[in-house]
């Protein structure tokens, strides 16, 4: 019984020390899991601390980068709007410089206004009969024109027009008309004739030298071409080439040369139709002496003798005169008279010569572009 007792006691024990040991071992383990599974909380949260130190730093590098593009976004809305400033105020001063050479250039003030105005003195009481006709019709002819689709007005007052016309009774010989600055135009009326007399041109010359000097102004030079109307000469006419008011002694005569070869018409009236004259046309080289002692030689058929009033053509070489003297001796007489050449020049070709053109139409174009 005892060593049954014995023997029991010592299984009991070795139970025991079983357990015990079967229960360090379960606790150790759960120390070391314990262990393991708080090195893993610490290795998580120190990585979710890197991880939020990242994010914290790519926050501030973003926010930098942001501050960086709105400094740049500002920099580029500076440098657009100074280079927009800059820009107009090269384009204000460009459009400044076309505006000063409109002011004297009409066709260039055509073009970047739209609109050219012009205006024409009265005439004066010494141009020819018919030249206020002729203006008129210039002035529709430049009205109905439409240089780069700019209207072309006519005014009133010189104040408010772009291109002017006035009137000079006489520039001299070889000086018809002038384009000044091509904004103010001034066109001679006549000339003096053959014999010193100044004598209005009729309607068809100031027409041609009115309408040459628009064209100067409007930027044509003269034309090689002999029949355009820009050609460096302007053949003239005068609407009366000779008027003629003279007491005349009798036993005396008097002859008025004549101013170039061709054909004449010629009118003479006495004062009184009691006083009567002789009237001839003399060629070249004939004394009037001769003519007055009924020896000298005459035009046939362009005069007559015992008459109050005569009129006529002849056509004549150059250096010819009419001779005139009282038909009485003891009488003598006054007579009025005029004497016109019918020798008309050819009518040019109205229409600017294009060739002669001294503007660009590129430049034309350019300013169009840069006002219209």
């Amino acid at each position: 019984a005892l060593e049954t007792t014995l023997s029991e006691e010592t299984e009991s024990k070795i139970e025991a020390e079983s357990a015990a040991t079967l229960a360090n071992k379960r606790a150790d383990q759960e120390a070391a899991a314990k262990r393991s599974a708080q090195q893993q909380a610490a290795e998580h949260e120190e990585i979710a601390q890197e991880e939020a130190a990242a994010k914290r730093s790519a926050q501030q590098q973003a926010a930098e980068q942001e501050e960086i593009a709105q400094e740049e976004a500002a920099a580029k809305r500076l440098a657009q709007q100074q280079a927009a400033a800059q820009a107009a105020l090269a384009e204000q001063r460009e459009k400044d410089r076309i505006l000063v050479l409109a002011n004297t250039h009409p066709m260039i003030q055509a073009v970047v206004s739209g609109e050219l105005k012009f205006y024409f003195e009265p005439l004066p009481w010494y141009a020819a009969t018919g030249v206020s006709t002729g203006v008129e019709e210039i002035a529709q002819s430049l009205s109905e024109w439409d240089p780069h689709n700019a209207t072309m007005r006519r005014v009133y007052s010189a104040s408010d027009a772009d291109l002017v016309v006035a009137w000079v009774k006489d520039y001299g010989t070889h000086v018809l008309g002038e384009s000044i600055y091509k904004s103010h135009i001034k066109v001679g009326l006549g000339t003096e004739n053959c014999q010193s007399d100044w004598m209005a041109f009729d309607p068809d010359t100031v027409k041609k030298v009115l309408w040459h000097e628009i064209g100067h102004s409007m930027g044509y030079s003269h034309s090689p071409d002999p029949t355009n109307v820009m050609y460096y000469i302007t053949s003239t006419h005068f609407y009366v080439e000779q008027d003629i008011s003279e007491s005349i002694a009798s036993g005396w005569y008097m002859t008025f040369p004549l101013c170039e070869l061709g054909e004449y018409w010629y009118s003479f009236e006495s004062d009184n139709t009691y006083e009567r004259f002789e009237i001839y046309v003399l060629p070249p080289g004939v004394d009037a002496a001769a003519v007055y002692s009924g020896d000298g030689l005459v035009y046939a058929d362009c005069g007559a003798a015992g008459i109050a009033n005569y009129r006529n053509s002849c056509n004549v070489g150059y250096g010819a005169s009419i001779y005139i003297s009282p038909t009485h001796y003891y009488n003598g007489v006054t007579v009025t008279g005029e004497v016109i050449s019918l020798d008309e020049p050819v009518w040019p070709v109205m229409t600017w010569d294009e060739s002669v053109f001294e503007y660009e139409d590129s430049d034309l174009l350019y300013y169009y572009d840069l006002f219209r």
